[in-house]
């Protein structure tokens, strides 16, 4: 099982041409190969996309990335203010990594 990796920070980023999109900064173990999964939620409903990572070019530093999402999925609407944003983080086994991480 992977060793879980807590979210140091959460806040959003404001596209120009987008809207908002929370960002997640945690800090990655040095020398373990770590590989992670984010799924969102806005006011309780999943977006079906999901966003994979991996450590190779952040192993043991600050790894910071933007959870996107289209809009399409949240009846064509930008994260608000006052909407409630979930995320969860799920840390994955290399195979678990390169299945997520395909192309759908």
């Amino acid at each position: 099982m992977p060793f879980p990796v807590a979210i140091e920070e959460i806040s959003m980023f404001q596209t120009a041409a987008m809207g908002s999109f929370p960002m997640i900064k945690l800090n990655d173990p040095p020398g373990i190969k770590n590989y992670y999964r984010a799924i969102i939620y806005i006011n309780g409903k999943r977006m079906p996309n999901m966003k994979v990572l991996n450590d190779e070019l952040t192993d043991g530093k600050l790894n910071s990335s933007l959870i996107l999402f289209d809009p399409e999925y949240n009846d064509n609407n930008n994260i608000e203010k006052g909407d409630v944003i979930r995320i969860e983080m799920q840390c994955l086994d290399k195979g678990a990594y390169i299945y997520r991480a395909l192309p759908t």
